[in-house]
C-alpha cells in the first residue's frame, strides 16, 4: 500500500475517532459519574499527538477544539486554541524529549489535564465564595476522571492504529527496511573483502 493511501486512511480513522469521542462526550448521561464528565476529545488529541508530527497534531487538535466550541455555551474559540496548543506541545515533547510510551502519556496528560481544568474553571465560573469548592468538586474531578479514562483510550488507539514505531522510524531511532538492507549489503561486501 502506498504511503499516501496509508496516510489518508490513517487520517480518516483519526476523524472517525474524533467524531466518536465527540458523540460520547456530548451525549447527555452517557458517561458521567456523580455529575462529573470526562473529556475524551481532549484525551484523544493528546494520544493522536503522541503518534504524529507537530503540524498534524495541531490540525487534529484544532478540529476537536472546534467541535467542542460548537457544542458548549460561550466557547469563543477557546477550546480550539487550547486543544491545538496541547496537541502541538505533546507532539513536540515526544519528538524532542520523551519516548513514545505509556509512561510518557501519563507524564504529559496529567499536567495538560490540570491546566485544561484550570482554564475551564476560569472561563466558565465566577469567582465567588463557593468557587474553590466548585473547582474541586467538578473541574478537578473531571481532570482525574479523564486521567483514568486515558488508559483505555491509549491502548485501544494503539490496537487500532498499529503504527507506534512509525514516529521512531522517521526520526532514525529504529532503522527503516531500506537502511537495514543497506547495512546487510555493506556487511556482506566487507566480509567478501576479508
Amino acid at each position: 500500500m502506498s504511503s499516501f493511501i496509508h496516510k489518508y486512511l490513517r487520517y480518516c480513522g483519526y476523524i472517525l475517532c474524533i467524531l466518536l469521542a465527540y458523540i460520547i462526550q456530548f451525549t447527555p448521561f452517557m458517561i458521567p459519574i456523580g455529575g462529573v464528565y470526562p473529556t475524551p476529545l481532549f484525551l484523544l488529541v493528546i494520544v493522536i499527538a503522541m503518534h504524529e508530527h507537530d503540524l498534524t497534531a495541531s490540525v487534529f487538535g484544532l478540529i476537536a477544539g472546534l467541535l467542542t466550541d460548537i457544542s458548549v455555551y460561550n466557547g469563543h474559540g477557546l477550546h480550539a486554541l487550547t486543544y491545538m496548543l496541547a496537541g502541538l506541545a505533546c507532539s513536540l515533547l515526544i519528538e524532542i524529549l520523551l519516548q513514545n510510551n505509556f509512561l510518557s502519556l501519563l507524564f504529559i496528560s496529567t499536567p495538560l489535564l490540570l491546566l485544561h481544568s484550570i482554564v475551564e474553571f476560569l472561563t466558565k465560573s465566577t469567582l465567588t465564595d463557593g468557587a474553590l469548592q466548585l473547582y474541586f468538586r467538578f473541574y478537578l474531578a473531571s481532570a482525574f476522571y479523564s486521567l483514568v479514562l486515558v488508559i483505555p483510550i491509549y491502548f485501544v488507539f494503539r490496537l487500532i492504529f498499529r503504527h507506534g514505531n512509525r514516529r521512531q522510524r522517521l526520526h532514525g531511532i529504529l532503522p527503516k527496511k531500506a537502511e537495514r538492507k543497506q547495512k546487510i549489503h555493506r556487511t556482506s561486501h566487507s566480509k567478501k573483502g576479508l
